[in-house]
């Protein structure tokens, strides 16, 4: 008697684990036979459920309904699983464990029962997630708008995380959210804009891309300057306190020290910019009101609130037009004496530039000029001086292209004609500004004349002026020398001066 079992089934086929006891006698052949079942089939195709394409790469867990663990299959290019004649008769469990980006897991479990040799077919479906996409623009330029900050919620008002717009003023969320209801609501505005208040709704379809447009306001002010004097105004006689026409204003951006936008104070000394959007700006006074001087005072403004008027009063001091200047010699001399006049105090005390400013010398016939020598000034510039005769009533050029920052020794008496004698001397500068005096006096030798009579008395007249819009200054000095005797005292020798 022999034991016969077997111990390996062929491929597709249950293991038959009966042992059978076969008698085997002399010289006979003895047949044995062992049935075997065949193993049943599963196949599983995933496809798109808005394409219907197929899907590749979906893992899949299969056990049986008592718990026994088959394995883990994933989905090929075809988006198939084929488990062929690989599973005995039982009940199993399907269930889907992992999917590709942009699909929603199935969280359901498929149930099939496999009876021997059998084979069973599952299509499954996946529902592709759906996009989101928010735009945000500008309402007037119609330009997107980065660094806004948006929430998404989800249907039970439960938050979905917060996300900010790019450069091109778009948030995208590409197939990660599954169909249904949304709301959208913006949690922080980019500077200079108004925020929008409230939620808005979205229902999203599976599959599809969701666009929700934004608009923001962007916010807008204007900045008012009110332009007043301080202290009367002795040219044009308005009081202190008036308000001032005529003040032309420029407004910068901060940030970028471009200018933005220029305006003019009107009659009640108002000027108001037009719509300036949110920012910084900085407000420079840039022409003053006739015989007003200029504010150089730089003012920092700040627009924050839509529809603002930000209010700024800027006040001028009233022009003062003046300028200084004295001549000084000796009190008393003799005919034929040499004296030297001294130039001091020479100034512009104006609180503006002048133009046209001049040093007029008028000199008195009881002398003759010799020798001048110009002294310096404390700001640089080139200048002329003319000259009067007595022969001659039109000022011409004594010397031209003179700098203030030199000291030059002029002969007066060169070029002159027999019995002419220089009666007039004059400083010309095309304009000098706030401060201007002289640094080295200026002065100059002269010979009282022979034929001066005793207490004779002789002036000399300064005159320093120059001009301001319309508006002319001079102040003048006089002084005066008496003749105390006819017999003169000078050797015929000027003094050392030194240069």
């Amino acid at each position: 008697m022999v034991c016969s079992t077997e111990i390996q089934a062929p491929a597709g086929y249950t293991l038959n684990s009966n042992v059978q006891n076969v008698e085997v006698k002399t010289d006979k052949y003895t047949q044995v036979v062992f049935e075997n079942d065949k193993l049943g089939s599963i196949r599983l195709k995933k496809i798109d459920y808005v394409t219907r394409k197929p899907i590749a790469n979906v893992k899949f867990k299969v056990t049986k309904e008592n718990g026994e663990n088959i394995g883990e299959f994933v989905t090929d290019k075809w988006g198939e699983i084929n488990l062929v004649n690989k599973l005995e008769p039982a009940t199993y469990l399907i269930e889907e464990i992992a999917v590709p980006t942009g699909y929603a897991l199935d969280k359901g479990v498929r149930k099939v029962n496999i009876g021997i040799g059998g084979e069973v077919m599952v299509e499954w479906e996946n529902y592709p997630l759906a996009s989101l996409q928010i735009i945000k623009t500008d309402e007037r330029t119609k330009k997107p708008i980065s660094g806004v900050e948006f929430e998404l919620l989800n249907s039970q008002k439960q938050s979905m995380g917060k996300f900010t717009t790019d450069k091109d003023g778009r948030i995208y969320l590409e197939s990660k959210l599954a169909q249904g209801t949304y709301y959208i609501k913006e949690t922080k505005a980019k500077d200079g804009y108004i925020p929008n208040d409230g939620e808005k709704m979205v229902e999203l379809k599976w599959g599809k891309t969701t666009k929700v447009e934004f608009v923001n306001t962007p916010i807008f002010g204007q900045i008012e300057i009110h332009k007043i004097g301080v202290e009367n105004n002795q040219v044009t006689g308005q009081l202190d306190g008036e308000n001032l026409q005529g003040a032309e204003f420029t407004v910068y951006d901060k940030a970028t020290n471009k200018e933005v936008t220029r305006v003019t104070t009107n009659f009640n000394g108002i000027a108001r910019t037009g719509e300036l959007p949110y920012g910084d700006y900085i407000v420079k006074e840039t022409k003053a009101p006739a015989y007003y001087v200029l504010n150089e005072n730089e003012f920092e403004v700040s627009i924050k609130e839509n529809g603002e008027v930000v209010k700024l009063e800027v006040e001028n001091k009233s022009v003062d037009l003046k300028t200084g200047g004295e001549k000084s010699t000796v009190k008393e001399t003799k005919a034929g004496d040499t004296i030297r006049y001294d130039f001091n105090n020479l100034q512009n005390l104006s609180t503006v530039p002048l133009k046209d400013f001049y040093i007029h010398d008028s000199l008195p016939s009881a002398i003759t000029v010799q020798r001048l020598f110009t002294g310096t000034f404390n700001q640089n510039m080139s200048y002329r001086i003319v000259y009067k005769t007595n022969k001659n009533s039109e000022f011409k050029v004594l010397q031209d292209n003179l700098f203030t920052d030199r000291v030059y020794e002029i002969d007066l008496t060169k070029g002159l004609q027999k019995d002419e004698y220089i009666t007039d001397l004059k400083y010309e500068f095309d304009s000098v500004g706030v401060g201007f005096r002289e640094v080295e006096k200026p002065f100059l030798y002269a010979k009282v004349n022979t034929n001066v009579k005793k207490n004779e008395q002789f002036t000399n007249i300064l005159t320093v002026g120059g001009k301001y819009d319309m508006q002319t200054v001079k102040h003048e000095d006089k002084f005066t020398t008496t003749v105390i005797s006819t017999t003169p005292t000078f050797d015929g020798k000027l003094p050392k001066t030194g240069y």
